[in-house]
């Protein structure tokens, strides 16, 4: 594989497991919402 390609593809894969890890944190730490539910 190229250079080239090779830095492409760890660019495109860090940056989906950085977003991904950033919104799994971001839900883990967010406080416990109460459940709205839809039928009464």
């Amino acid at each position: 594989m190229s250079t080239p390609a090779l830095i492409t593809m760890l660019l495109a894969q860090g940056t989906v497991t950085f977003f991904t890890l950033y919104f799994l944190f971001k839900v883990l730490r967010s406080p416990a919402q109460p459940e709205e539910s839809e039928n009464p």
